[in-house]
């Protein structure tokens, strides 16, 4: 809401910009990964491209609330990190005490994290280009027995069953991992304008692939900036649009844990099974990890949109009056197909499952709020004064069926399953209630020779 001289600063505000960012890591937040005292940023799946970051600033604060910190991108408050390229980040400001923090509330009790943007600057037409080629591997492998070792341990009791050589040599772990997943990525941008007006436009496109087979990700964001100042500097007028577009495959982790206590003599394939994968059935511990991913899917999609715009006048060169307005869109897709061959619809006793889901979120912010900076002698005095309002919305919808006579159509006939006819099928929707955050807010700050 506000700018403050570093040197007037009373409270604990880190910052980083891109020139201390780790390279070689899509995420923003990864990127900064150790760079600040008392920020934890952890991937909870390594380097799996579908693992989403997890925060934590200032350890847990509560019980019912989100315990991670506020993340605020251009001045709009809880904004997904997906929404944007690292490569268009100015700063990352982190506000790290209460004080600091107190302007946002209560959602900002686990901390804040302030992201600014690139903005169009005035100069001549300006094009970068980067891109990133990357390739993973697994560095540290568990020790587990060979299909030798195991059959020169012999027979041995296991959960209560007696374990058995059933004449293949199958390296478990190497069958659930890609041997050296490629991935890549590029972005570019463009930016120019002069004194009075300036655009700055960016994309990326990234594609990557997981160590674990059948994991990928896919992605697309664009985002476009522009600023007009009018009335000889008096009015300034910027908007931004962000969108994002993300398409993955994802897998269960429970396959690695299969990979490593699996009979490494049960083989992968079978010739006389309709699969063609070996089937390992109603073993409540053991299963085989191809067959589980291969003869299901998991694909998820979403789409994420912001736009947001901010006037700005100048009444003098102290005291300026603010207004913003901000709208973000987030549409979620997911289906899930498990064929008539996998080993839950042979056990189940059923040909097959399939389901579908939707959900979008819409958030509107509005803010209005007025600024004042003035220095008199050795005295300096810093106000920001305001409301906020903020209305959240969504809704959900769900449908699952079972049963179907072929594979071929997977999840996009779900009506063809017995279920529905049976009355056994599942369908469910979902409105949230509306909710809205309505604040008033101020802060002063006042330093005296820039020392106390």
């Amino acid at each position: 809401y506000g700018t403050i001289a570093k040197r007037a600063l009373t409270n604990s505000v880190s910052v980083v910009t891109p020139k201390d960012f780790t390279a070689g890591v899509a995420s923003p937040l990864m990127s900064i990964q150790g760079k600040i005292a008392g920020l934890s940023v952890i991937s909870p799946n390594g380097a799996d491209p579908n693992s989403d970051p997890s925060l934590q600033l200032r350890g847990v604060n509560s019980i019912n609330g989100d315990q991670g910190p506020l993340v605020v991108i251009d001045g709009v408050p809880g904004v997904d990190i997906n929404l944007i390229a690292k490569e268009d980040i100015e700063s990352i400001s982190v506000l790290k005490d209460a004080s600091a923090a107190s302007i946002y509330g209560t959602r900002a009790s686990g901390g804040v994290i302030l992201i600014t943007t690139k903005k169009a600057r005035p100069g001549a037409v300006s094009v970068n280009f980067s891109t990133e080629l990357q390739l993973q591997t697994l560095g540290v492998t568990p020790d587990i027995l060979s299909a030798q070792e195991f059959r020169d341990k012999g027979r041995t009791e296991v959960y209560g069953q007696t374990v058995y050589d059933y004449g293949t040599s199958t390296d478990w772990l190497k069958q659930v991992t890609n041997s050296a997943p490629f991935s890549q990525r590029y972005a570019v941008s463009a930016s120019g304008g002069t004194e009075t007006y300036g655009i700055n436009i960016s994309g990326y496109t990234r594609n990557a692939n997981a160590i674990a087979i059948d994991d990928n990700r896919h992605e697309t964001g664009g985002r476009i900036n522009t600023y007009f100042k009018l009335l000889d500097d008096r009015l300034e007028l910027s908007t931004t649009i962000n969108y994002t577009d993300i398409n993955l495959e994802g897998v269960n982790n429970s396959i690695f844990e299969q990979a490593i206590s699996l009979n490494p003599t049960y083989p992968v394939y079978d010739k006389t099974s309709e699969s063609g994968y070996y089937m390992i059935l109603n073993q409540p511990y053991f299963n085989n990890p191809v067959a589980e991913v291969k003869l299901q899917s998991n694909s998820y999609r979403t789409t994420l949109m912001l736009t947001n715009i901010l006037l700005k006048w100048n009444v003098t060169k102290d005291l300026s009056l603010n207004g913003s307005g901000a709208y973000k869109h987030i549409q979620n897709r997911s289906s899930n197909f498990v064929s008539k061959l996998h080993r839950a619809s042979l056990e189940g006793n059923y040909k097959g499952s399939a389901s579908l889901s939707a959900a979008q979120s819409m958030d509107k912010t509005m803010e209005l709020y007025a600024s004042y900076n003035h220095e008199f002698g050795s005295h300096n005095l810093n106000a920001v004064g305001g409301y906020s309002f903020q209305e959240f919305n969504g809704d959900s919808f769900s449908a699952s069926n079972q049963d179907f006579l072929v594979d071929g159509l997977a999840e996009w006939n779900l009506g063809a399953g017995t279920y529905l006819s049976d009355g056994k099928a599942g369908m469910g929707s979902n409105k949230s209630v509306t909710t809205r955050l309505i604040a008033f807010f101020g802060r002063l700050n006042y330093s005296y020779k820039d020392r106390y």
